[in-house]
């Protein structure tokens, strides 16, 4: 959470920088955007981390059932956009990682998440003086991971991992805001319509499997809140 919060910092710093040395254009003049544009930002701000999954009665009672569709933690994203008059091709990736454990040896508590997502899509716009709004659709293939590990030996101990695999679409609708002809930034909100498949698997302390299963399913959902993107526009 710490990078995310250095990356946002940055760009805004970046973003408003490039204000300042702006060239004094009529600021009622429509800004059409350039051909190509390149995209950073960061997903998910006020999205959910993985909640506490493990419990004295040992982590696999908890997640059970559960799968990681739900679990959108903040991540960052790299995209590119191939304007067309009115519209736009995209495409892009984001990724997430991270890993925490409690303090206490006595249950010792470990767990680590890292998530993969890229996506290809169309945008229709309307432009604005210095705004613009858009909708439009991706198609999205994410994989994640997770990691659980209760220790409380020599009575109990217990790994558990889940993997997920996920592939479906996402409608969007956006708003992007100019600060010069080059700089601008957009926020995005996604309702995802996915088909998953999720592996859970147990061992205990010695590698000996207490538990496998495989689940298949789809979900439809409105995606976390929460994307800044800082946009360079040639």
């Amino acid at each position: 959470m710490k990078i995310t919060n250095v990356l946002l910092s940055t760009l805004l710093l970046i973003g408003f920088s490039v204000y300042g040395q702006e060239d004094n254009q009529d600021k009622k003049v429509t800004i059409n955007p350039s051909e190509h544009e390149i995209n950073l930002g960061v997903m998910n701000l006020f999205g959910l981390s993985l909640p506490n999954q493990t419990s004295s009665g040992g982590s696999i009672k908890s997640i059970q059932g559960t799968d990681l569709t739900q679990y959108k933690p903040p991540s960052l994203a790299l995209g590119y956009k191939y304007h067309i008059e009115n519209s736009a091709l995209r495409t892009g990736f984001g990724f997430s990682n991270y890993s925490a454990e409690t303090k206490s040896d006595d249950p010792k508590q470990k767990e680590s998440y890292s998530e993969f997502a890229i996506y290809a899509g169309y945008q229709y716009e309307w432009s604005f003086p210095r705004t613009a709004f858009y909708i439009g659709l991706d198609a999205i293939y994410e994989t994640k991971n997770l990691e659980l590990v209760f220790d409380q030996k020599p009575t109990y101990y217990e790994e558990s991992t889940k993997k997920h695999q996920a592939y479906g679409s996402r409608p969007f609708l956006g708003l992007r805001v100019f600060l010069n002809k080059h700089v601008s930034f957009s926020t995005e909100s996604y309702f995802y319509m996915r088909w998953y498949t999720l592996d859970l698997k147990m061992v205990d302390d010695e590698g000996a499997e207490l538990g496998k299963s495989t689940i298949n399913g789809s979900k439809m959902q409105f995606g976390a809140l929460g994307l800044i993107s800082v946009n360079y526009h040639f």
